[in-house]
C-alpha cells in the first residue's frame, strides 16, 4: 500500500502545476501572504487549520477559519488572498473529476438511490450545491477534524494510506451532499429550483447565526436578509436545520461560554461575552445543556 502523500503548497508555483495534474493530491499550506487566482481541473475541499483564508468569487466573499471549510467544482476560479501576521495554516484536498464521478455512481448503485437525484444522477459531472460548509456533528466533518489533528501531529501517513484514504474521503464527501439534497427534497414546494433557492437562504442566515451569535439577532434581521417573511424564515429554518434560529443561538453562546469558563474566565465576563444579558438567564441554560450550573463546573475543571 502507498504511503499518503502531502505537498507543500509554494504560492504561484503550485498554482501553475496543479492546473491540470490528473491526479487526487493533499496539499499543506502554511503562508503570512499570498494573492491571486485558483483554478483546477478538480474538485477540492479548502480546509484551514488555524487563521483565515478568504476567498472571492463572482460578486461574493467567502471567508473560511477552522470550523468552516470550502468545496469547489472543476475549473471553477477563485480569487484568493491570505495576509496575517500569523502563518495561515490550511490543506486542500483534490480529487479528480473521474475519480469523483465514478465513486458516485458506484454509490448510487449500492444505495439504488431514486432516479431523480439531481446531484448524483446527473448525465453531466457532479455538481456540488454547496460552497461554504459548516464543521458540524457528521461523519464528513469528524473525518476532517481526524485528517486535522493527524497532520498537525505529524502522523497522518501513518493513520492513512493513500487508496484508503481518498476512497473514503470521496465517500463521505458524497454522502454529506446527498445529505443536503435530502433537506432540499422535504420542502414543501414543488419546483426544484424553488427548494434549491429556499435552501440558500436559510444557508445564509445559519452563516450568519454562526459569524454573529453573541450579538442581540432578531427574527426579524434574519429575514430581512434572507428576503422571506418571519414566518417562512422560522418554519424553512427549523425544517433544514431541525432546530429554530433562536435555539441555535442559544446553543452556540452555551457552547462558547463553557470554552470559556474551561479557560478560566469569570462566569460574568464568560456569559456576557457570549450574548447573555442577565446572569441568572445564563445559569438556567447552562444548567440545561450541562446538567449542573457554572459555577460547579468552574470548580469541578479547577480539581
Amino acid at each position: 500500500m502507498k504511503t499518503l502523500q502531502i505537498n507543500e503548497f509554494k504560492g504561484q508555483e503550485t498554482v501553475r502545476k496543479n492546473k491540470t495534474l490528473p491526479k487526487n493530491i493533499i496539499f499543506y499550506s502554511k503562508i503570512n501572504l499570498f494573492e491571486g487566482k485558483l483554478s483546477s481541473s478538480r474538485y477540492s475541499v479548502k480546509i484551514p487549520i488555524s487563521g483565515i483564508e478568504t476567498y472571492y468569487t463572482i460578486n461574493k466573499k467567502i471567508q473560511i477559519d477552522n470550523q468552516s471549510y470550502l468545496i469547489t467544482n472543476p475549473y471553477v476560479e477563485l480569487e484568493a488572498l491570505v495576509k496575517s501576521k500569523t502563518p495561515v495554516v490550511g490543506i486542500c484536498v483534490g480529487l479528480t473529476d473521474k475519480f469523483l464521478n465514478n465513486l458516485a455512481v458506484s454509490i448510487g448503485q449500492k444505495i439504488n438511490l431514486c432516479l431523480d437525484n439531481p446531484f448524483i444522477n446527473s448525465s453531466n459531472s457532479l455538481d456540488f450545491f454547496t460552497q461554504k460548509n459548516r464543521i458540524t456533528n457528521t461523519r464528513f466533518s469528524n473525518v476532517l477534524q481526524s485528517i486535522k489533528y493527524t497532520l498537525l501531529h505529524n502522523t497522518i501517513s501513518d493513520v492513512y494510506n493513500e487508496e484508503s484514504f481518498y476512497l473514503n474521503f470521496g465517500e463521505l464527501l458524497i454522502e454529506n451532499e446527498l445529505n443536503i439534497h435530502s433537506k432540499i427534497s422535504q420542502l414543501p414546494h414543488s419546483k426544484l429550483s424553488t427548494r434549491e433557492e429556499i435552501y440558500r437562504r436559510v444557508d445564509a442566515m445559519n452563516h450568519y447565526i454562526h459569524d454573529n451569535y453573541t450579538e442581540q439577532i432578531t427574527l426579524e434581521n434574519l429575514s430581512q436578509m434572507a428576503c422571506l417573511s418571519k414566518y417562512h424564515s422560522l418554519r424553512c429554518y427549523q425544517k433544514i436545520m431541525g432546530t429554530t434560529p433562536y435555539k441555535k443561538i442559544i446553543e452556540l453562546r452555551v457552547k462558547k461560554a463553557k470554552e470559556l469558563l474551561s479557560k478560566g474566565y469569570c462566569i460574568n465576563l464568560a456569559s456576557d461575552l457570549c450574548g447573555f444579558t442577565d446572569y441568572r438567564a445564563f445559569s438556567k441554560v447552562f444548567k440545561k445543556y450541562y446538567g449542573l450550573l457554572p459555577s460547579i463546573y468552574q470548580k469541578q475543571i479547577k480539581i
